[in-house]
């Protein structure tokens, strides 16, 4: 009787808040399991030698893509090899890392 008198109570924003409160902690309750073949990811500490890159689905990917984007692990990296870098933010060109991946692989 408490909760609901509260609930009649309190502001009408209180409530739809607390509503979707709830759906987002049953949302969050969902586990996702990870696709990644290989570490590290990081474009800038991948070896262009390493031998997961030889026959390889190359999936090339913004860091941020991967929170912007809630399935993207089963979407995207499932089955193929992932690399990540932030051209905006990172200190760094990727173009010469990039064309020896490629250039000593068979993407």
């Amino acid at each position: 009787m408490f909760k609901e008198e509260k609930m009649l109570c309190g502001c009408p924003g209180s409530q739809s808040r607390e509503l979707e409160r709830q759906k987002n902690t049953e949302v969050n309750k969902i586990s996702v399991e990870s696709q990644l073949n290989q570490w590290p990811v990081q474009i800038k500490l991948v070896s262009a030698y390493a031998s997961y890159f030889n026959n390889a689905d190359l999936l090339i990917a913004a860091d941020c893509s991967a929170y912007a984007y809630g399935n993207f692990h089963n979407d995207f990296i499932k089955n193929k090899v992932t690399i990540i870098g932030c051209p905006k933010l990172d200190d760094i060109d990727y173009t010469e890392k990039l064309s020896q991946i490629i250039k000593l692989n068979d993407i």
